[in-house]
């Protein structure tokens, strides 16, 4: 799968827990496009959505906790692929990385391999294990192998730990400020146009706590409706905002 189809795909799911639950959500045909992200028409109605997935990110590193995470994905992935084609054990698979810097994806795979082998060399049909068990590469904290029947929908993933930052106004409003000179352009496409600003609670880089402060600022917004959703939980604030002047509009 491409990565263009893989957001597009995000983005779809996102959307459609979104319109499962929002009051008074439009209703129609959805079509994907650029800018805004999606359009639903409904006869001569038609209401431009924009989403935008909210991260968090770390000015002390070079890399930011997204990029961490989908470089842990891009190990796991690869390590599965080279066990199912070399072994004949299938397993369920989940991995914790520890918080030693990654650099040689080839390297740390071949180490995941080698552990996950020695785990499944048993009777157990399944184990739990920490470096605090085993002797373990120090880039992986715990591993938890399931043995199954056949290699097919064998599910090798990466587990997210850590604790969960407050979402400030000032992050959100500059989300927003970015996305209000963009205006002109969603306006090609529909008259009234939404902001989605998505936390994703799949990736612990989009997990954020919620103060009440967040949700009683008035932000600046030329939208028409800007909401915050949470995805998985399908919790939603739709956030206050002040009409902003037309020069401020127009960039």
């Amino acid at each position: 799968m491409s990565i263009a189809m893989e957001v597009i795909t995000t983005e779809r799911f996102q959307l459609d827990r979104f319109l499962e639950v929002f009051p008074n959500a439009p209703v129609g045909s959805v079509a994907k496009k650029i800018h805004p992200d999606f359009v639903i028409t409904n006869g001569n109605t038609s209401i431009g959505l924009e989403l935008t997935q909210l991260f968090r990110t770390n000015k002390n590193s070079n890399y930011q906790p997204r990029q961490v995470e989908a470089f842990r994905e891009q190990i796991v992935g690869s390590a599965k692929k080279s066990y199912v084609n070399k072994t004949n054990v299938p397993l369920d698979v989940s991995v914790l990385f520890s918080e030693v810097p990654l650099t040689n994806e080839a390297a740390i795979a071949q180490k995941l391999i080698n552990t996950i082998e020695t785990l499944a060399s048993g009777n157990e049909p399944w184990r739990v294990v920490s470096r605090d068990d085993i002797d373990m590469p120090n880039e992986l904290s715990l591993i938890k192998i399931i043995k199954r029947a056949s290699h097919q929908g064998c599910s090798w993933n990466v587990t997210q730990t850590g604790w969960l930052p407050n979402i400030d106004e000032l992050t959100i409003q500059a989300v927003i400020s970015k996305k209000n000179k963009k205006l002109a352009q969603y306006k090609v496409c529909a008259k009234e146009i939404w902001l989605l600003l998505v936390m994703d609670q799949l990736y612990l880089s989009s997990s954020f706590n919620i103060p009440e402060s967040v949700t009683q600022h008035i932000y600046a917004s030329v939208f028409d409706k800007t909401v915050l959703f949470s995805c998985i939980d399908k919790r939603y604030w739709a956030l206050k905002t002040t009409t902003l002047n037309d020069k401020v509009q127009n960039g």
